[in-house]
């Protein structure tokens, strides 16, 4: 049914976030992950991903483009 494929569904890319995350951030003094874009207003999605890594603090971005902020930010630190 519906829900159980939308529940599914969001359970995938929490996976694939989580993954993609890992590679990211270990090994460095990161913990907190900032959510940007329609995925920051779904709560589902939110509560997922914050089950999955308990030991960061997930936040809704609330500022438009904090995607290329952040990266251009990254791009100074290198």
């Amino acid at each position: 049914n519906f829900t159980s494929a939308y529940y599914l569904g969001l359970k995938s890319l929490v996976e694939q976030q989580v993954r993609q995350l890992e590679r990211v951030i270990t090994g460095t003094p990161v913990n907190q992950i900032y959510v940007d874009g329609g995925f920051a207003q779904n709560t589902v999605f939110m509560g997922m991903l914050g089950m999955e890594v308990p030991d960061f603090t997930i936040s809704a971005a609330n500022m438009p483009q904090a995607s290329a902020l952040g990266a251009a930010m990254g791009m100074q630190l290198t």
